[in-house]
């Protein structure tokens, strides 16, 4: 993980980290640690190429082509580590880490009973990330426009984020996550 990103890869493998999303796990258990540490998607995992707008957008933004509001995230590789946060958690959901903790949610995503994706809470992901939600929202337009990840809503009215398949390089984590 970068510099740009308030965690670091110890603090993202921290199972107090998780505990906002999943039902509790204990800190020592070091099976769970393994698989947060093997689950953890890193920037090298993202498929840079297929995120052409928030590419763009990052770019122009960095080269001070238009001002962002004071505290905004104003570089792409602060939202490529959010975005790594977000692809952890849809790995660790996915591969049945332990039961999602309310308000996350599971969304059918397809026509049979597998075909579910996990949805982070929008609080929680900003939580995690240390960011306010407001940030993470502007900050995951680009990535909406590229299909990366959906904004959507449970029926109780919790806004979460839905990653979408495709953007990451899943080979070296693909064996743990069930279809």
């Amino acid at each position: 993980m970068s510099d740009t990103m308030a965690q670091n890869d110890e603090h993202m493998n921290s199972a107090a980290l998780w505990a906002g999303v999943f039902a509790s796990v204990e800190e020592n258990d070091i099976q769970k640690t393994i698989m947060r540490e093997r689950l953890q998607v890193r920037r090298d995992d993202i498929l840079t190429a297929k995120l052409r707008t928030t590419v763009e957008f990052y770019k122009a933004v960095e080269a001070k082509a238009f001002p962002v509001l004071p505290g905004g995230i104003e570089n792409l590789g602060r939202v490529l580590d959010i975005f790594c946060v977000l692809c952890t958690f849809d790995n660790l959901a996915s591969a049945g880490y332990s039961d999602l903790a309310k308000p996350a949610f599971w969304v059918r995503t397809g026509e049979t009973r597998r075909d579910i994706t996990a949805a982070i809470p929008v609080d929680a992901a900003a939580t995690i990330c240390g960011i306010s939600s407001s940030f993470l929202r502007a900050s995951l337009v680009p990535m909406i426009k590229d299909g990366a990840v959906e904004f959507i809503r449970s029926p109780s009215g919790v806004a979460a984020i839905m990653v979408k398949p495709g953007f990451v390089n899943d080979m070296g984590f693909r064996r743990y996550l069930m279809s």
